[in-house]
């Protein structure tokens, strides 16, 4: 009898513990744990993305689940000009288009898109507008041969072919093939159609479309070899206001409707090449969104359900089941405040003093530690504050700052923490502030603006205090994550009560600026991470909205559960294991916990059995 070695080459593997990487995908091995042979099977599924900045409907997407450009659109009735990029993690603005209008068409990459025709003003007159964008701006190209709405395209900046639409009169069978400077007539579809997807990762001379209206173009496809038009397997319904991606031979559709409006649901269908199967339904439905990618890994982006949504989904085919990265909820605090500090990490943190009580301020000297569960009270400080800085781990940290309560008095005094109790250091601040950044460790911490010195900025060797080079714009209620040579300070009030979206680096001894934020965070009281790979959430008045930063931009990330402001966040945490404590949603405190964790992936494995 012919064993799997004679057929495969190889040898079943024998191992104590599971494969766990999607290179096992295939691979039949034996559980000596389970005592069971087992194998990874790839299988398709949607995961949630980070919201966009700005909802929209019938805007235009560009390049992979990873990088990818989003553009125009409306926001109903008005044209909308913005671009978003996607990193595979969250979405960050860019410049905008010169412009706005809404159902617009496009195709090529993150890096070299093409924006094409659509309505300006929305939602009714229609242009034949080019727009090309380098990765950072917009440039006014040749117009396309027609003025259209609802079209689609395949390929690149410089060898791309933009096809259908509607006129204002009748959905259109012209397809236009573009060299990065001119436009040349295709070859004609066999049905006209628009608000159809279209293979969006197909090239000039071989591509796919699907669906679309009027009736009863809802259900058919073609293909394209370079020079016609040939159809092919139905969609197993109709549709049209629906997006996908991939090339000629895999493909996936997601979204729409019904000729006529009726909603289809949640359905996603994948091409292999020759027909149409019902793949793993979206989590929620969605019409006039943007998409693209590939037959594997494509991106669902905002639209309408009925009204306008903000969210993301992302389409994998793989062996590795994706869990979304999401907050969830942690154990309360025993006592509830606002303006406290925290720091150490997700599973091991001290949250200490702030104000019990909104409106009004009533210092507490409360200190609580975490075990990744519930939290425990411990030694109270011996100073107390509210808005104070802090940096350390759960056994080694720092306190120092904050405001006395009334009549105003900002605090210099400094204690240090051992995991039990607290000890006031003969060493102060060389200015007392509130609402300060703060990183670090307990032997090198850094404490940066805050009231009434919002430049200042002040390095803890473990023992004393010495001043660093001022910010460039003073501040206070700022984000702050990093260390004592690399932090980062954003957001925040400069001067008071003007927020800024401003950033600034500091390597250890210049502070230097860096890329704007999307939205302003103040009064977060902290952050995580490092200087290259960061988290902030929150904001002032109370918000869930969370941005994550690489050191070079910001993008969305998944928002909180709940929104609140001056709260405060464990300062070694990762941005991709953060802790949110207490914070206030006035009128009150709260006494909540919430937690972060990042995207992960497990092998998607299956046992074999012999029935």
């Amino acid at each position: 009898m012919t064993d799997y070695k004679a057929i495969f080459g190889k040898k079943i593997k024998f191992l104590t513990s599971d494969l766990s990487a999607a290179e096992g995908e295939g691979e039949i091995f034996y559980s000596n744990t389970d005592s069971k042979f087992k194998t990874a099977v790839a299988s398709a599924a949607w995961s949630a993305g980070s919201n966009v900045n700005t909802a929209r409907s019938f805007a235009a997407s560009a390049g992979t689940q990873t990088a990818n450009v989003w553009f125009g659109g409306e926001v109903y009735p008005n044209p909308n000009a913005g671009t978003e990029e996607y990193n595979g993690s969250g979405w960050s603005t860019s410049n905008n288009m010169n412009v706005g209008r809404g159902s617009i068409g496009g195709f090529g990459t993150q890096t070299a898109a093409v924006a094409v025709a659509g309505t300006h003003p929305a939602p009714s007159d229609v242009v034949a507008n080019v727009e090309e964008y380098d990765g950072s701006s917009w440039t006014a190209g040749n117009n396309y041969p027609a003025s259209i709405t609802n079209s689609t395209g395949s390929g690149t900046l410089t060898a791309g072919i933009h096809m259908g639409g509607h006129n204002g009169t009748a959905s259109q069978v012209a397809s236009n093939e573009y060299d990065g400077t001119n436009w040349t007539g295709g070859g004609d579809m066999n049905t006209g159609r628009d608000a159809f997807m279209s293979a969006t990762q197909g090239t000039q001379t071989a591509t796919l479309v699907a669906g679309g209206g009027p009736s009863p173009a809802g259900m058919n496809c073609e293909t394209y070899d370079g020079s016609s038009w040939t159809e092919v397997g139905n969609l197993p319904a109709a549709n049209n206001s629906h997006k996908g991606g991939g090339t000629q031979t895999n493909a996936v559709s997601f979204g729409g409707e019904l000729p006529g409006g009726v909603p289809t649901g949640v359905e996603a269908y994948t091409w292999d090449g020759t027909s149409w199967t019902a793949s793993a339904n979206m989590t929620k439905h969605r019409i006039q969104h943007g998409g693209s990618g590939t037959g594997t890994a494509a991106l669902a982006i905002s639209g309408v359900q009925p009204g306008l949504i903000s969210d993301t989904e992302e389409f994998n085919i793989t062996a590795m089941t994706v869990t979304a990265a999401a907050w969830a909820s942690g154990g309360n605090l025993n006592t509830a405040r606002r303006a406290a500090g925290t720091f150490g990490t997700q599973t091991a943190a001290v949250c200490a003093a702030g104000s019990s009580s909104d409106p009004g301020v009533t210092i507490t000297l409360n200190s609580e530690s975490y075990d990744g569960t519930s939290w425990t009270e411990g030694g109270n400080q011996n100073t107390g504050g509210y808005g104070r800085g802090c940096f350390g781990v759960q056994t080694a940290g720092v306190f120092t700052g904050g405001y006395a309560g009334p009549p105003g008095v900002n605090i210099t005094a400094t204690e240090t923490y051992d995991g039990s109790s607290y000890s006031t250091s003969p060493a102060t601040l060389n200015t007392g502030r509130s609402n300060t950044g703060h990183c670090g460790i307990s032997t090198a911490g850094l404490l940066f603006a805050g009231p009434p010195d919002a430049d200042a900025t002040e390095e803890w060797n473990g023992s004393a205090w010495s001043n660093g080079e001022d910010l460039a714009t003073g501040r206070n209620a700022a984000a702050s994550f990093g260390t004592q040579t690399a932090a980062v300070c954003a957001g925040g009030r400069a001067p008071p009560p003007a927020a800024t979206k401003n950033t600034e680096h500091y390597d250890g001894t210049d502070w230097t600026s860096g890329a704007a934020m999307s939205d302003n965070h103040e009064h977060t009281n902290g952050g995580s991470g490092l200087q290259t790979d960061g988290l902030v959430s929150g904001n002032m008045p109370a918000s869930a909205t969370t941005e994550g930063y690489d050191g070079t931009s910001w993008s969305t990330r998944p928002s909180m559960g709940t929104a609140v402001m001056q709260h405060s966040t464990a300062t070694q945490g990762t941005s991709t294991a953060a802790l949110v404590s207490g914070g206030g949603n006035p009128p009150g405190v709260r006494s909540t916990t919430q937690e972060f964790t990042g995207d992960t992936g497990a092998l998607n494995l299956k046992t074999i059995t012999d029935s």
